[in-house]
């Protein structure tokens, strides 16, 4: 059993993504999550019984991270999670849009994936998200993943 003395169940973490990957999570078909994303969770009191993976709820849905895609850490002092999961959505938007002005497509939709998920990990409908999908899928047509764009409108 994965245990770190360091984290009890119900503590504050935050799970920085390290490699691109691809998630199931809840109903969702899988989810890219690229690397940098940052994402507030609990640590859950039932981990994986084979060490491999760090369960985590996050916005309220139970996570598996495969231990060696992320860095997991406990969170210093108490945060409300979906104002810290908000502040990290908007740096990220900002990255995204600095990389679609210096004309880094490639860049600028890994950065709107980041977006997408750290935004509906603090709690936004697919409503509030539409912008941000419909970036991504323009910016993957634009750098030739027509397929990708398609499933993502």
């Amino acid at each position: 059993m994965t245990h770190f003395p360091h984290i009890d169940p119900g503590d504050g973490v935050l799970v920085l993504v390290r490699t691109d990957g691809s998630y199931e999570v809840g109903n969702h078909k899988p989810l890219f999550v690229p690397e940098g994303t940052r994402l507030i969770g609990t640590w859950e009191p039932v981990q994986p019984p084979d060490g491999a993976a760090y369960a985590v709820v996050v916005g309220g849905t139970l996570w598996h991270f495969a231990v060696e895609n992320v860095t997991l850490s406990p969170l210093a002092e108490p945060v409300q999670p979906w104002q810290e999961q908000e502040r990290f959505a908007r740096e990220s938007l900002a990255l995204a849009q600095e990389a679609e002005r210096q004309q880094r497509p490639a860049d600028a939709q890994r950065l709107y994936a980041r977006v997408l998920v750290e935004r509906e990990a603090c709690g936004k409908t697919p409503d509030e998200l539409v912008d941000v999908r419909q970036k991504r899928a323009f910016l993957l047509r634009e750098v030739g993943q027509m397929e990708e764009a398609k499933s993502r409108v």
